[in-house]
């Protein structure tokens, strides 16, 4: 996976054979630096809130914060089991890791540095949810939808 920081033009490149983040200059096309990160990293995502880069490290259970400027990392935040993809969300700045072996989701304040709670089970996101409709995103169509998932869900889980 990669991604792409408006700021200072540079491209992220997950290595995740190599425990790595590759840098590349998006105005030469060259790697300007390799960035060591945690166990098996899966996705990469820019959070303009600080400027940092977030990195999943799905074997080591953690993300990596990268200052953009020094390319160096600056911290690594625990997260459930298993984080695979991260979104960074501009109505509140978090960014959001999906734990997929924990079946839950972590929210970083990058404020902080570190989850704002502990990791939420999907269904409670998606009651959540469903109790202020006003949230819900692009991404999820209808209230209906979600009580529809929620209502099987329920069903499969009493058989």
């Amino acid at each position: 996976m990669l991604e792409y920081n408006l700021n200072n033009k540079n491209v992220y490149v997950v290595n995740s054979k190599s425990d790595s983040i590759s840098v590349i200059d998006s105005t030469t096309n060259s790697v300007v630096d390799t960035i060591n990160v945690g166990r098996h990293p899966w996705f990469v995502e820019y959070s303009p809130s600080n400027d940092n880069i977030y990195v999943t490290n799905g074997g080591s259970a953690t993300v990596s914060e990268i200052d953009e400027n020094t390319n160096k990392v600056i911290n690594s935040i625990p997260v459930g089991k298993s984080p695979q993809n991260i979104e960074y969300s501009p109505s509140n700045n978090n960014v959001y890791v999906a734990n997929t072996a924990s079946n839950d989701v972590s929210a970083i304040n990058p404020s902080i540095d570190t989850p704002s709670e502990e990791p939420t089970a999907i269904n409670d996101i998606l009651k959540t949810i469903i109790e202020n409709p006003l949230k819900i995103t692009n991404s999820i169509h209808s209230t209906n939808e979600i009580k529809k998932i929620l209502t099987d869900n329920n069903q499969n889980n009493n058989q």
